[in-house]
């Protein structure tokens, strides 16, 4: 399962670029939604993907929810922040990868590429 996290990304961009893999997406409208889903079973998301702005809890929060449960889940992380830099990524090592919006198809294909 390709999991995504963004009400800021593009109706459908996360479930249409990854028509290219061999994996079932579901997409989720806040954190809360994809957590409950990832806890009800953990072994079955191979990526999360998440936009770091949500409101009640950052991609980052969702992040350390995730690890904790299975750190072997690789996220993803979108944002629209200037300096991405500055995102506190180290309390969570299971995000290996954050993308800049806007970005296409090609870097999401790419960065899900490296974290399977």
């Amino acid at each position: 399962m390709c999991g995504g996290v963004s009400p800021k990304l593009e109706a459908g961009f996360l479930r249409n670029t990854c028509v290219l893999f061999p994996i079932e997406v579901e997409e989720f409208n806040d954190a809360d939604s994809a957590w409950q889903a990832i806890q009800s079973n953990p072994e079955g998301c191979d990526v999360a993907i998440s936009d770091y702005t949500m409101p009640g809890k950052t991609g980052i929060g969702l992040a350390r929810d995730i690890h904790s449960l299975n750190a072997g889940i690789p996220i993803l992380l979108a944002t629209g922040l200037l300096d991405k830099l500055k995102i506190d990524r180290p309390e969570s090592p299971n995000v290996v990868e954050i993308m800049t919006k806007p970005f296409n198809a090609e870097v999401l294909v790419s960065a899900i590429s490296r974290s399977l």
